[in-house]
């Protein structure tokens, strides 16, 4: 039985034993799901298409594809699944009203934009719907989603690579597809299984330049030369590792020159990557860049960057023209506005600064993503004298 029988909405019974089904609210996804809890060959027989990450794996979610905030709603969405998974349990045809409006493509592509514009932040909905666009050239939004096979979907994998598109930007859409078809995996009308074994492009590995202390300081001199607004990127870039957004949705209500920190925080027109908060410290370089362009009465919510440029959510200023300018200039032109925060950590490594201490800086909620963006082993380490 499961570990929490008397928390179940619902018990299904199966050949290898009964599953209970309970709710979960799911922070992140805003929404409560259907946890299933049981062995692994029954909560197969209830869910065909979910494959167990490991042999001793008693538990998996079923998330509803429009999101469900209260209690009372998500009854009523399980009860209506109920006769779906119990009827899969006994090797039965699943009822035709299980899911109704997902046919075709296009009704997945809606009940996902709904999933996903209560989940993530918009420009996150933006990324899918430009995959989503693309695939729609070799995949119509008309197909049925009963059409679909292992092979259809290798078929767009091939014909985005034929066109000429890139390895990352070909598996980015493989990951954009798996995701518009969420709502029908969850409701058993296609199975996951479409997605295993697939032939995909290798990603090309893209030489990122090493940047030197002196080139960033270099970079900080000739952006001093392009304006305030330029100066003021390159340095939060490069002496705080902030991502492009994060620069252009500070304020000066965000930062403390008294204490030397700065404060990363969700607001009405901008949300965090992560959807946390968090605190980066000011090195006495970039403090005084702050306080050599802070107005001397700034407005609390006056933007650090471009502030006459109204609140919107995206990017407020479409700065690549000046940073391809000044990255010429300092002759780095295969310098992109990622690499600014890439510097910050491979530079803060190469100083002896922690890499747990630069996870939290950047804002990573896993080190591991961290050490991605720290070069600091291609460069020399004195410690290899102690070799001999």
């Amino acid at each position: 039985m499961p570990r929490r029988p008397y928390a179940a909405l619902a018990i299904i019974p199966t050949p290898h034993g009964p599953v209970s089904v309970r709710k979960a609210w799911a922070a992140k996804q805003r929404t409560y799901v259907a946890v299933f809890d049981g062995a692994p060959t029954a909560i197969s027989a209830c869910l065909p298409t979910w494959t167990a990450r490991t042999a001793t794996s008693r538990r998996t979610q079923v998330t509803p594809p429009t999101p469900i905030t209260t209690v009372p709603a998500l009854v009523t969405w399980i009860s209506r699944l109920i006769p779906t998974w119990t009827a899969a349990a006994k090797g039965g045809p699943a009822p035709a009203s299980a899911a109704p409006g997902l046919v075709t493509l296009a009704d997945c592509r809606k009940a996902a934009e709904r999933v996903l514009a209560a989940t993530v932040r918009p420009a996150t909905v933006i990324a899918y719907r430009v995959q989503w666009d693309r695939i729609a050239r070799f995949l119509p939004p008309e197909t049925p989603i009963t059409n679909l096979s292992r092979e259809r979907i290798q078929a767009v994998i091939t014909d985005l690579a034929g066109v000429g598109y890139a390895p990352t930007t070909v598996r980015s859409g493989v990951v954009a597809l798996h995701r518009l078809l969420a709502p029908a995996i969850d409701a058993g009308l296609v199975q996951s299984q479409l997605f295993r074994r697939l032939s995909l492009p290798r990603p090309v590995a893209k030489s990122r330049p090493m940047l030197t202390t002196f080139q960033r300081d270099d970079l900080l001199r000739i952006a001093a030369e392009h304006g305030r607004d330029a100066h003021l990127l390159v340095a939060l870039g490069l002496l705080a590792g902030l991502r492009r957004s994060e620069i252009l949705a500070l304020t000066w209500a965000d930062i403390d020159l008294e204490r030397q920190v700065l404060a990363v925080h969700s607001s009405a027109h901008f949300t965090t990557k992560s959807g946390r908060n968090r605190v980066v410290p000011l090195c006495r370089t970039l403090a005084g860049i702050l306080a050599q362009h802070r107005p001397a009465s700034p407005e609390s919510d006056a933007f650090v960057i471009a502030p006459n440029k109204p609140p919107r959510r995206g990017l407020r200023w479409a700065f690549e023209k000046t940073f391809v300018n000044i990255a010429d200039e300092a002759g780095i032109p295969q310098l992109t506005p990622r690499g600014l925060r890439r510097a910050f950590a491979t530079l803060g490594a190469q100083a002896g600064i922690s890499v747990w201490k630069l996870r939290v800086w950047m804002g990573h909620a896993s080190v591991k993503t961290t050490e991605g963006y720290t070069d600091a082993a291609q460069s020399f380490d004195p410690e290899v004298e102690r070799l001999g």
